[in-house]
């Protein structure tokens, strides 16, 4: 069996096997009914049209549901702090720690394989602390430039920079909000 030259496009199997008229090539039925790899594939659009009306019969969801699932608060201070609500996955977690490390000390291993365990343990940590690095050292460097070139944009724009030294006022405010919200509650 040879395969076929003429592949339909998914557009005009969807449409032959809806019984619509195609989009590409106005042929596409006849050739379908005469090509196998043309046939399968309007007979799997076909399959896939079924299956796509047979989810149009599932029922509806609860009214509630969202309101089940979606929390639209955050957690008080109270819920941050309970044990009942994190200790399962803090145990989990513990745990989890606890059982990687035992394995570092099980007696089938040799020290090489411990010592090669433990340095790969810690080495995504390691990674972390190189990559903070690299971040902040591409900070410094960048931080004069990217001045220099607003301190420019500024001067070439002088009524962008009097909106920009205008948005310093709400911005001022908010952080001040913020930070006698952040004493407050430091103060609980």
């Amino acid at each position: 069996m040879k395969p076929c030259t003429r592949k339909l496009d998914p557009v005009d199997a969807e449409a032959v096997a809806a019984g619509a008229e195609p989009v590409f090539a106005s042929d596409a039925a006849v050739h379908a009914a005469a090509c196998p790899d043309c046939g399968h594939a309007v007979a799997e659009a076909r399959a896939l049209a079924e299956d796509l009306g047979a989810l149009q019969a599932l029922p509806e969801p609860p009214v509630d549901l969202a309101s089940r699932v979606v929390r639209l608060r955050g957690f008080s201070r109270r819920e941050r702090l309970s044990l009942s609500l994190w200790g399962a996955p803090s145990a989990f977690a513990v745990g989890l720690s606890g059982v990687g490390f035992a394995m570092l000390r099980l007696p089938g291993l040799t020290g090489g394989e411990q010592v090669g365990l433990g340095a790969s343990a810690l080495l995504p940590a390691a990674a972390v602390f190189r990559s903070l690095g690299r971040w902040l050292g591409d900070f410094v460097r960048v931080v004069p430039t990217g001045l220099e070139s607003l301190a420019s944009a500024l001067k070439q724009e002088q009524a962008f920079g009097l909106v920009a030294a205008l948005l310093f006022v709400p911005f001022a405010f908010g952080l001040r909000r913020v930070l006698v919200r952040a004493r407050a509650r430091a103060r609980r």
